[in-house]
């Protein structure tokens, strides 16, 4: 798997392309900005996933946080409590 950056020079700095260096500053600043909201987590405050949809969890236990999968049934945590972001896990 490419790293961010590694992903960044392949979609942006190809060879075949040929834009002003400007153009390719926005274009990084746009695909970065894309990828930071696709990493961010759901607090568990603003929204909950589907019933029965495996997504990451990170939960709090007293000072340290974890992150684990778990799914929502009939309105709570299937595994976990505590917990307070989530995120839906990537599927291919």
């Amino acid at each position: 798997m490419k790293t961010i950056d590694e992903g960044r020079v392949a979609y942006i700095d190809r060879p075949d392309r040929d834009y002003h260096a400007s153009f390719n500053k926005c274009e990084t600043k746009a695909f970065l900005e894309g990828i930071n909201f696709a990493q961010q987590w759901i607090s568990v405050a603003d929204e909950l996933p589907e019933e029965n949809e495996d997504v990451l969890i990170k939960c709090t236990n007293g000072k340290r946080i974890q992150h684990d999968v778990d799914y929502i049934f009939n309105g709570k945590w299937a595994h976990r409590t505590n917990v307070t972001h989530w995120r839906p896990i990537e599927r291919k």
